[in-house]
Order: C-alpha cells, then structure tokens, then sequence
C-alpha cells in the first residue's frame, strides 16, 4: 500500500517546485550519513537536503510527496541500496525518464549476510538477504566517500579539484577512526559484543569481533510489558553484564531493566539519522563513531561482557 501511495504522489506533484540555492548542486540523500558525507565533499559548491527527519528510523521511512518533489528536481539523488530504504526502488522508476543521476554507495562495498532477517525486523519491516549496516564500518565509509566524491566530479569536472581535496582530508580522517578502533579494542578480554540491535556486522568484521544479539529492539523501540518481562528474565537467566544498545531519547524502558537487573547499557550509534540534541551538540558521522569506540572499550575491557 505504502509503494502504491508514493507512485500516486509521483502523478500529482508534477508542477511543484522548490527553491535551488544559485550556482551549486543541488543533492538530495536518503539517510544521514549520506548526507554528512555529501555535505563535507561538496563543501559550499553544494547544497545538501536529507529527507530522513531528525530521530526517525531509517528502515521505517516513508519519503513525503514534499520528499518526493526534492528528489525529482534535485541534480544528485545518493541512496545507499542494500535493501536500507524500502521506497527507493518507486523513486528510482519515477526518475527513469528524467535523467537525473542517482548513485547507491553500498555499490561500492562487499555486503555481509543478514543476520537477523530470519527472527527479527523492524516496524514490520525485513532487511533482506544482505546487511545494510555498511557504514558502520570507517573502511566501507571510505569507500562510500570515494562513490559521492566520484559522481560530484563526473556531474562537475570544473571543481574537481576541490571535490578531491576535501575527499583526501575526510579518507585521512576515516583512516584515523579505523587506527582508533583497532588500538582501542586490541587486548580486550573478550571479542563478544551483546547488542539490542544485529547493526554492526561490518565494524565486527573489520575488528575480529562477534556481535550477538539479545532482546532485540526491546531496548530502542516500545516493548509490551510481557516482552519486557521476558527480557528481564533473559538477562538474569543468563547473567548478563553489560548490553550495548542504540540510544533513543526516552529512557524509561532502558532505566527500567537497569533497575530490574543491574545490567550495564552502553551507547552504540547506528547514525542512521541524528536526534535535535546531536545536531545542536554539532555532533556528526566522526564524533559519534568515537563515541562508539568508547563503549565498546569500556564494555569489552572492564567487564566480561560476554555473560
């Protein structure tokens, strides 16, 4: 019902308009770090719109017909693919005869299997075959930042220096955070992460780590008092220490199985869009990476996290 809503949005919004900033190209992206990325590459020869909300659930998203006239006037529409944004593929046929270039970064990746498709998903959503979760590691991040700065000096060769220039100074910055989480989590007791959330297959990957899931969602979504008697349960059945899960801005049920259970939460970002607070913190893809370094170091070094 949802596909067929945006094609009936598609027929009507022809003839709308938005407004272009002068002289820059006009990108539009389909979730935040798209957009940060865009953004930095681009620097002021761009002009970047995401249409991920602040604080919404990328997998969750259903573009507005607004959305949907952004896109269809934009001179770049980035996407990552990988079964991330369930909309895109009515978007991309909408754009098929309006010679609008679109690029999807996870194109330039090699995707992992999908963990959790077979006993979780989200808002009666699946993932799919593949993980879309591939920024999550500063290696594919890279990669992906290489695809936007690739297609920004194809659509304007006349910059293609500055485009390239500032690449070179984000790809450095990449390399730093993949030498921050490899000395970080070098000589960690253990090499197993309990998360609420299966979304960091890619960073395991690139660290020798093992992400197992646990409770999944409970701790980011709204559970039923039953699933949250069960999740209690769990934890205390199987002597869990410590849980990293994806931060959201209500607390209650994170403090409520805090009190129940004495477990220790720890922040781990999936990025996927930022909360008010992080942007006026000025937080972005970098800081809130480190941030990730911090709780894996702090949950896999002073505590045995693994049960």
């Amino acid at each position: 019902m949802k596909r067929r809503l945006i094609a009936l949005s598609l027929l009507f919004l022809v003839g709308c308009s938005q407004t272009k900033p002068n002289n820059t190209i006009n990108i539009v992206t389909s979730f935040y770090p798209l957009y940060d990325f865009a953004t930095k590459i681009g620097g002021d020869k761009v002009s970047v719109h995401n249409v991920l909300p602040n604080g919404v659930d990328a997998h969750s998203f259903e573009p507005s017909p607004k959305d949907m006239v952004a896109i269809q006037e934009s001179d770049l529409f980035i996407y990552h693919g990988a079964g991330l944004e369930a909309w895109v593929p009515t978007v991309l046929k909408s754009l098929s005869d309006k010679n609008i270039p679109t690029v999807a970064v996870s194109d330039g990746v090699v995707l992992l299997e999908n963990q959790d498709h077979d006993d979780h998903d989200h808002d009666d959503h699946d993932h799919g075959v593949s993980d879309p979760h591939t920024w999550l590691s500063p290696t594919n991040a890279k990669k992906e930042m290489a695809i936007v700065k690739d297609k920004l000096v194809e659509i304007d060769p006349d910059n293609a220096a500055y485009y390239t220039k500032n690449y070179d100074v984000y790809a450095t910055a990449l390399s730093t955070l993949d030498k921050d989480f490899r000395t970080a989590i070098e000589g960690v007791q253990t090499r197993e992460f309990l998360v609420d959330h299966l979304a960091f297959a890619y960073l395991a990957h690139d660290y020798d780590l093992v992400q197992k899931g646990v409770i999944q969602g409970l701790l980011s979504e709204e559970p039923t008092p039953k699933e949250l008697e069960l999740a209690i349960e769990y934890i205390e059945n199987n002597n869990i220490k410590v849980i990293f899960a994806v931060p959201t801005e209500s607390s209650k049920v994170v403090d409520v199985v805090v009190k129940e259970t004495g477990v220790t939460v720890l922040p781990l970002y999936t990025i996927e869009s930022l909360t008010g607070d992080q942007i006026k913190d000025k937080q972005d893809y970098f800081t809130l990476m480190q941030k990730n370094i911090e709780s894996l170091k702090e949950g896999l070094t002073d505590v045995d996290a693994s049960h």
